[in-house]
């Protein structure tokens, strides 16, 4: 697989397939207030998977990971200060932050 996969189980659960060996991640984003949430994940790899492939890949996941958490919190720092009235999203890489936010107004509005 080239391209990574990431998809979304309404209301809050993730699953990954990252390029490269076989390999799942999976687990739930949980609210921790009006503002924050929790996040963990289980990973699963094949058994021919080897060690440095699976720490690069959990490295690479981590990075990414610690880069979503500061622009989400910067977005959110400037909603909270009347700076900006919602954030933007991108329409090719954020289409599962689209699709949620849709469905959460679907749901709220029942």
């Amino acid at each position: 697989m080239e391209r990574g996969q990431f998809h979304f189980v309404w209301p809050n659960l993730t699953l990954n397939v990252m390029p490269g060996h076989p390999n799942l991640s999976i687990g739930p984003i949980v609210p921790t207030g009006a503002e924050t949430t929790a996040r963990h994940l289980d990973y699963f790899v094949g058994p021919d998977v080897d060690e440095a492939w699976l720490e690069e890949m959990l490295a690479f996941d981590d990075q990414v990971g610690a880069e979503d958490v500061v622009l989400v919190e910067r977005v959110q720092k400037g909603v909270r200060a009347g700076g900006l009235e919602h954030g933007y999203l991108l329409p090719e890489s954020e289409r599962l932050v689209a699709h949620f936010q849709g469905l959460l107004v679907d749901a709220l509005s029942d």
